[in-house]
């Protein structure tokens, strides 16, 4: 028997796979070591310093402001120490929530 090759794109059983092993993979150390959850301000965002990439640098920003109390970092890949997402730092939180994919913390004063 001759396998039928799709004309365009992927099989719907190849694809399945593709996005089961993305998901599979981990997340870095450094970045399984942040909270999972997305914070939102109740005032305007501060601003981030352009280049971060990573938690641990959207959270060393947060740090490294003095109005800053809380940071939220939404990666744009599965790989959030390699590739730019996007930071957001807080001088307050309205509310926390829970998430799969963003990570967060606050800073002590």
């Amino acid at each position: 028997m001759i396998p039928v090759i799709p004309k365009k794109g992927i099989s719907t059983m190849k694809a399945a796979l593709l996005a089961a092993a993305a998901l599979a993979l981990p997340l870095s150390a450094a970045a399984q070591e942040h909270e999972m959850c997305f914070m939102s301000a109740i005032t305007k965002m501060l601003p981030v310093p352009e280049g971060l990439i990573g938690a641990d640098a959207c959270a060393a920003a947060c740090q490294d402001d003095a109005d800053c109390v809380a940071w939220t970092y939404d990666p744009h890949s599965f790989e959030p120490d390699t590739m730019a997402g996007t930071c957001r730092l807080m001088p307050d939180v309205y509310q926390t929530t829970e998430s799969d994919g963003t990570f967060c913390g606050r800073i002590e004063r």
